[in-house]
């Protein structure tokens, strides 16, 4: 990475609830680390023939930055750098990334393209509505309705104890009587809010439909009349105190099309769910112990070397089959961080129903499929592999590589390593939102080597306390705007 003429960067942190890129998403177990590498050594990572070093990343993430000196900041520094630094020089040995090995891509699109034509052929949804019925539930159920809400957030730190959870939820109660005895709602949420976008305007998260939040938080919000301030509410993302501002209700005339096209959404969805459940329990599944330790294994770091044994072990059996520690990983390993970080923190009831039970319903209808003889064509094969390809090129223009690399003399490593440092600068300064990879990423570490060494993380680490001094964690670590990640499948085609 060329440093040479640059100055540390300043640090951009927005928190928006809900749709957030944690920095620090992973436990420290990173991939191909070089666990021999010696406490001199200060590569933080490599991607291909190229080095980002402490050097770098301490110019990067800036002495006066928001962002803690702590590892899982320069982990997931360093991951972008490398997804980011191999969809550049891939973009150079061919534009159209017609080179790399999609297969494993297009077998997933496949999947889901027999998913879908398995859902339009035998769920088969009561969708004639007249229009008086139309208006009768809309008018019992009230759709709509936007609210305005302000909130005060305590975040929990990363796999915190319940001592640590019971401390924080008491701190909320506290803040919540100081608002039962007069104080102002803003002033506490300036004061003590961690979302600090919303923090800093009052609490106020402007307005948001039913169901944009996560649902303890969003129930919270529409049980609440105009004024109101909430109990202390507790979401995946700590503890709330919301306060309820404006609500906008439109007519039935207004909304009459979307409220049909959603009813419409609603019942499919109903008849597939009945569809799937139905499959499922045919297959009459059993976890077996400790699986759920072992997905929180995997999560930690999906692209582990494992032997054919460690593959081969079964998490769970079901009528006709097992889904093996080797499904987990391909499941895993087509997810994006935040996704990995709430299941290395969810209980085994969780994990086994929202990770186990979505990896057998995916092969349970991928079967069931195939045995209504839904098969691709070849044709259809290579259309899939094109529209991959073409995710490559909309990342790569997205985030600004392509402009700049033909706007190099040469189309080098030199090239690539200035384009890529430009980017890193826009993005950890929040110049430009980060767009997670995720299976694209996949796909070029499979063809490319990527490495994170252990060493040079705590180089940086050590190298930004010392020019910053002593300095207080957050409870949560800083975060970088982001284009959402898509959540994972739990319905057909979804």
């Amino acid at each position: 990475m060329n440093t040479e003429g640059r100055t540390a960067v300043p640090i951009g942190r927005t928190a928006v609830l809900n749709t957030q890129f944690r920095i620090g998403a992973t436990a420290l177990a990173l991939v191909g680390v070089a666990c021999t590498a010696s406490s001199s050594d200060t590569r933080v990572a490599r991607a291909h023939t190229l080095e980002f070093t402490a050097e770098d990343a301490v110019l990067l993430i800036g002495p006066q930055s928001e962002l803690p000196a702590d590892p899982s900041v320069v982990q997931t520094v360093a991951d972008l750098w490398v997804d980011y630094t191999l969809l550049a020089h891939a973009w150079t040995v061919d534009s159209t990334y017609g080179h790399l090995d999609l297969d494993f891509l297009v077998d997933q699109q496949v999947e889901q393209e027999l998913i879908l034509t398995l859902r339009d052929r035998v769920v088969q949804p009561d969708t004639a509505i007249t229009e008086a019925d139309l208006r009768a539930l809309y008018e019992a159920e009230a759709p709509g309705v936007r609210a305005r809400a302000s909130h005060i957030l305590l975040g929990v730190p990363e796999q915190a104890t319940q001592a640590e959870r019971d401390s924080v939820q008491a701190e909320a109660e506290a803040l919540r009587g100081r608002i039962d005895r007069g104080e102002d709602f803003g002033a506490l949420a300036r004061a003590f809010s961690q979302d600090r976008g919303s923090g800093q305007r009052d609490g106020d998260l402007g307005f948001f439909d039913r169901g944009q939040m996560v649902r303890p938080f969003d129930e919270a919000v529409f049980a609440l009349e105009v004024g109101e301030v909430s109990d202390v509410v507790q979401t995946p993302y700590g503890f709330h105190i919301i306060r309820l501002d404006e609500l906008q209700t439109p007519t039935f005339e207004d909304s009459r099309v979307e409220f049909r096209d959603r009813l419409v959404q609603t019942r499919t969805l109903e008849a597939e769910s009945v569809y799937v459940s139905g499959v499922f329990d045919a297959a009459e599944p059993e976890v077996r112990e400790g699986a759920a330790d072992l997905v929180r294994e995997i999560a930690r770091d999906p692209r582990v070397t494992l032997s054919r044994r460690a593959q081969n072990r079964v998490l769970m059996d079901y009528r006709g089959g097992e889904v093996t520690v080797g499904d987990l990983r391909d499941f895993m390993e087509g997810r994006d961080a935040q996704y990995r970080v709430q299941v290395l923190n969810a209980p085994d009831e969780v994990i086994e129903r929202d990770v186990l039970d979505a990896i057998l319903q995916r092969e349970l209808l991928v079967a069931a499929a195939r045995a209504e003889g839904i098969e691709p064509s070849a044709a259809q094969r290579d259309s899939l592999a094109e529209v991959a390809r073409g995710r490559f090129r909309g990342a790569a223009g997205s985030l600004g590589l392509i402009d700049d690399l033909r706007a190099s003399p040469d189309r080098g490593e030199a090239a690539v390593d200035d384009a890529v440092d430009r980017l890193m600068a826009r993005v950890v300064s929040g110049e430009t939102n980060v767009i997670p990879l995720g299976a694209v990423a996949l796909a070029l570490r499979k063809a490319y080597r990527a490495e994170l060494f252990e060493a040079g993380i705590f180089a940086t680490v050590n190298r930004l306390r010392e020019i910053r001094g002593p300095e207080q964690l957050p409870a949560n670590p800083g975060t970088l705007p982001t284009q959402a990640p898509t959540a994972p499948a739990d319905s057909m085609g979804q």
